[in-house]
């Protein structure tokens, strides 16, 4: 049920089934279907650090598909093989390595504890602007959150971000939910905020 919500991008959803799952598992020690669970979660982790959490992940899971001898099917291979490219493309390839490399040593434990222990919107507290009711986020937006930023000011929508930036669809949508939790952002006016935001910040020239 997990994955077939995360093919339907009900990501919410998914990390609930899929959390629940790992919760059951564990007990078992199921090296199975634990390693197809944490690929899912890999697979829609957003959050500060999602790029380390998610290839530390895919390290573990892959360890465990090696000592069964039971990879991945084929129906998620697609998304598997675009979240390590997307991790490693934010993390740059040598430090990917080394938290693929550190997912790989845990045990089934450890990497079980590792995708229960972080909820998705583990988020810093946001702080609101005095003025004008902008929200300031308490700690700065990285440098590619300010260009998503500008492009969402920009008008432009998810899969036009995709291509500016040369990133996935769900990298994009990544980055945008980490900039609605930094800012503190729920409901519909979500991009107009952004916008206002990106305005009063200088991310993007006035009209």
């Amino acid at each position: 049920m997990g994955h077939v919500a995360r093919a339907q991008g009900q990501y919410d959803q998914a990390e609930m089934y899929l959390r629940e799952s790992l919760a059951l598992l564990k007990p078992l020690g199921d090296r199975r279907c634990i390693p197809l669970t944490l690929e899912g979660l890999a697979c829609i982790t957003v959050g500060r650090g999602w790029a380390e959490r998610a290839a530390r992940l895919l390290g573990a899971a892959q360890a465990m598909q090696a000592q069964t001898g039971a990879p991945s099917p084929p129906s998620t291979r697609a998304d598997y093989l675009r979240t390590i490219a997307d991790a490693r493309q934010e993390l740059g390839a040598e430090p990917f390595e080394a938290m693929w490399a550190a997912g790989a040593a845990m045990s089934l434990n450890e990497a079980v504890d590792l995708a229960l222990a972080e909820p998705r919107h583990a988020e810093p507290v946001l702080s609101v602007a005095a003025s004008g009711g902008v929200p300031r986020p308490a700690v700065p937006l990285s440098a590619r959150e300010q260009e998503v930023v500008a492009l969402i000011a920009g008008g432009l929508s998810n899969r036009e971000i995709s291509g500016a930036l040369v990133l996935s669809v769900r990298t994009v949508e990544r980055h945008i939910e980490n900039v609605y939790n930094r800012l503190g952002i729920r409901g519909k006016a979500g991009r107009a905020i952004v916008t206002a935001f990106a305005l009063r910040h200088g991310l993007v020239a006035s009209a």
